[in-house]
């Protein structure tokens, strides 16, 4: 893959300062002659490249330091240094084969439409099993969060670090299902729907929400777990992939520039808790996406991060051994994101983000049996639905919100939303 890895070869030429060239900086270089019975090399930027030497894969033994460093990362590749010229590395007229990679790919970090709230009505039912292309995204989607409006149904999830037909439900404990006939491709203006009746029952009525990442996936070890992720540091958004390992005290590389506002974990594997992290109020706070439950400090399922990891306990819910996880992971981008706390004060009240939110979750810290509720500009502020139940879609004049140029304001006292002297937590994000 350009920008990522390449496999080469080269001659020797029994000189120092030889650079081969890869296109990309190098995190990885194995290296190893066709001819004689030299040992392979193997070099990474996470030992220290100029100190940490070299090891030897068909070798037991440690870092072999005596030379090092044999070579040196450049922007374009690597360069021979004077240790690798006699043996190893860079012997006259010896061909050389190699294997290069890069710890991450170029993506797409741009702020621009970043987020979208789309509704459609599904067309396929009975006999009339049809798909459909669900446009005006203005991007495509790299996480897509679709739910029923008219009826009873799951929420579901998918995203392109997962790939196709593979689906979490926030409102389920259940382990990650695969179905051929929900959403079929991601496209440049939005998704195309497959004949499933789950994301596009005839006559049904449908909100998605669909983020953008950085459309393309990295390896990242910046973490004791390594990962995969999906990262657009523009918009503060990375979605990640991991596999879990059983111990405490654990990080995972987000790929993000700045502490994480908000993480959300689900196992993929085995029927589990979705886990939010809020750092915000706490290194250990967390709370359940699938339930009501309050905040709790927890550090099995929520321990301290950074601008670069996120950190997990032991738990099975974040960290089953050898079960794959999917972290989505968020902090707020000045004029398009805010991740924030309040407290109710049971009438009008105003919340404060620097710009007008398009879509805003809201969940009650303190309270347990509250709802997480998710209101947005398109279906209109009196109608919300509920990430943790399959409820269709409610309308209370009683219980709404009002967007405004700054943030947005609370009408009225509620339990999920305003109550008075409760704590709050909220995600509002603007469709740009």
């Amino acid at each position: 893959m350009s920008g990522y890895q390449k496999l080469g070869t080269y001659t020797g030429n029994g000189s120092a300062g030889q650079a081969i060239t890869t296109g990309f900086k190098p995190d990885f270089v194995l290296i190893k002659s066709t001819v004689g019975a030299d040992n392979w090399r193997l070099y990474d930027t996470i030992r220290g490249i100029t100190g940490g030497g070299y090891l030897e894969p068909n070798r037991t033994d440690g870092d072999d330091t005596s030379n090092a460093p044999n070579l040196t990362m450049t922007s374009t590749g690597f360069t021979i240094t004077s240790g690798g010229v006699s043996a190893g590395n860079n012997v006259n007229g010896n061909l050389y084969i190699y294997w290069a990679m890069a710890k991450n790919v170029a993506s797409n970090t741009t702020l621009a439409n970043s987020f979208k709230a789309v509704t459609y009505t599904g067309n396929s039912s009975g006999g009339n099993h049809q798909s459909q292309s669900i446009t005006g995204f203005g991007f495509k989607p790299d996480l897509i969060w679709i739910k029923e409006r008219s009826g009873t149904g799951n929420h579901y999830l998918q995203d392109t670090l997962r790939g196709l037909r593979s689906q979490i439900s926030s409102n389920l404990t259940a382990a990650e299902t695969t179905y051929s006939s929900n959403i079929t491709s991601y496209d440049t203006d939005g998704v195309t729907l497959g004949t499933a009746t789950d994301t596009n029952n005839n006559g049904s009525n449908y909100i998605a929400w669909a983020w953008k990442a950085g459309n393309t996936w990295q390896s990242n070890v910046d973490g004791t777990i390594p990962s995969t992720v999906n990262t657009n540091t523009a918009n503060g958004f990375s979605i990640v992939k991991y596999v879990g390992d059983g111990n405490s005290a654990r990080t995972v590389g987000h790929g993000l520039t700045a502490k994480c506002d908000l993480v959300i974990i689900k196992g993929l594997d085995s029927a589990d808790k979705w886990i939010v992290q809020l750092p915000q109020l706490g290194d250990n706070a967390r709370m359940v996406l699938e339930g009501t439950a309050a905040k709790t400090d927890d550090s099995t399922t929520a321990q301290a991060g950074n601008t670069t990891v996120f950190g997990i306990g032991s738990d099975n819910s974040v960290n089953k051994s050898g079960d794959d996880f999917i972290a989505y992971c968020f902090h707020s981008v000045s004029g398009y994101s805010k991740i924030g706390s309040y407290t109710g004060n049971g009438s009008s009240n105003s919340i404060t983000t620097g710009f007008q939110p398009d879509f805003v979750l809201i969940k009650n810290t303190g309270r347990s049996g509250t709802t997480w509720n998710i209101q947005d500009s398109v279906r209109g502020t009196t109608k919300y639905l509920m990430a943790q139940s399959s409820d269709s879609e409610s309308t209370d004049s009683g219980i709404n919100l009002t967007f405004t140029s700054t943030g947005f304001t609370l009408n009225n006292s509620y339990q999920g939303w305003n109550e008075n002297g409760d704590s709050y937590i909220y995600m509002a994000i603007k469709m740009n």
